[in-house]
């Protein structure tokens, strides 16, 4: 028994030390600071669409309407058949350019290889047809904010704040996300991007047409550019406020394991040692729980001990994710972090394996 207790407990701390060491190393970079930079470079906005009118009708007016000097709002439309492309003839927009696509591959793939390539200012930035913003300083608080020795940038893309379970386990998991990517990339080791919100300077063009032509997924096209590229250390983390893209969350749990799966699709394409360092996480977190689990089920008398554990292990999430939940907006979620966690450890290695099964054929 004492041995036994003995190797539990040695588990156990194990554990407890590896999310330590996580909640330390993906710590959120501070609020980015106004770089040197002397001039305001020309930018061109690309937006990919099918079928979502809707959602261009809601936010497209956002990004239109930037204060700044020098910009262009390109939206190719990838062959909608929901009147996209006669509504957006009819905005008479001077900073809209409109591309229409009458046959491509299956995905997002050919419309972003087609705007990329028609974008003819300085940086080049992406975000997606459902995705709107709150400040007319996007384009200038990511740019100034962006080092001169840096040639592209990634930066956080939450979804609307509504009621619901779902919805905050959503908001929690993109939270969670950004705290990856974006402290991955201030430490000069990025290894992916949210196509929601990340751009480059233009004279990576032609890098990133070679790697739309050979990619292999018509999923995760946006996500996988950077790190395809090998441009790991040149990447800004750009923390802000005024640099958020919003956009609707899906509705419904189902809809929301489609899209996590097939987001998931992309991840097998990471470097190996990228996906173990990203499994570690919930590795440690289902054997911390499972551990707890056989305790309290094969030695109840000595349960408080055992829960004890998890008391501690939710208290340090609430402690590591407190300041980084502030700056993205999140903070009403810090409270329901515990349950929010124990359902994100199990929930996301389901979406994980499932993407191995995932239709990687639609348009994303």
């Amino acid at each position: 028994m004492l041995s036994l207790t003995v190797c539990w407990g040695l588990i156990v701390l194990l554990c407890i030390a590896t999310q330590i060491g996580y909640l330390i190393y993906w710590q959120l970079p501070p609020i980015s600071r106004h770089s040197q930079t002397k001039e305001q470079p020309s930018v061109s906005i690309v937006i990919c669409t099918h079928n979502h009118l809707a959602a261009l009708q809601k936010g497209l007016h956002t990004f239109l309407t930037q204060t700044y000097n020098t910009f262009e709002v390109i939206v190719v439309d990838d062959q909608s058949t929901d009147g996209t492309y006669d509504w957006l003839q009819s905005l008479h927009a001077d900073k809209l350019k409109i591309i229409r696509l009458d046959a491509s591959a299956p995905g997002k793939k050919d419309a972003l290889a087609t705007g990329i390539n028609v974008a003819q200012y300085d940086w080049i930035m992406l975000t997606d047809a459902d995705c709107y913003v709150h400040s007319t300083l996007w384009i200038h608080t990511l740019i100034s904010r962006c080092e001169e020795d840096k040639i592209g940038y990634v930066a956080y893309a939450p979804y609307e704040k509504e009621t619901g379970w779902l919805n905050k386990l959503i908001r929690y998991d993109t939270a969670f996300i950004a705290m990856q990517y974006l402290s991955m990339a201030h430490k000069g080791k990025a290894y992916m991007g949210v196509g929601r919100n990340m751009g480059w300077k233009r004279n990576m063009t032609d890098d990133l047409q070679k790697v739309l032509t050979l990619q292999t997924t018509s999923s995760g096209d946006d996500d996988l550019l950077l790190q395809r590229i090998g441009i790991k250390k040149d990447i800004q983390a750009v923390v802000h406020p005024d640099t958020y893209v919003f956009s609707k969350p899906h509705q419904t749990f189902t809809n929301w394991i489609r899209q996590k799966s097939r987001h998931h699709t992309t991840g097998w394409y990471y470097p190996f040692s990228t996906q173990l360092l990203l499994m570690g996480w919930f590795l440690a977190g289902t054997l911390h729980y499972g551990m707890v689990g056989v305790w309290i089920l094969f030695f109840p008398s000595t349960a408080l001990v055992a829960l004890c554990t998890i008391l501690l292990r939710w208290i340090l999430i609430i402690l590591g994710r407190y300041r980084a939940f502030n700056i993205l907006l999140e903070k009403d979620l810090i409270v329901f972090s515990p349950l929010l966690d124990f359902i994100h450890i199990f929930v996301i290695p389901f979406f994980t394996l499932k993407s191995r099964f995932q239709n990687k054929k639609r348009w994303m």
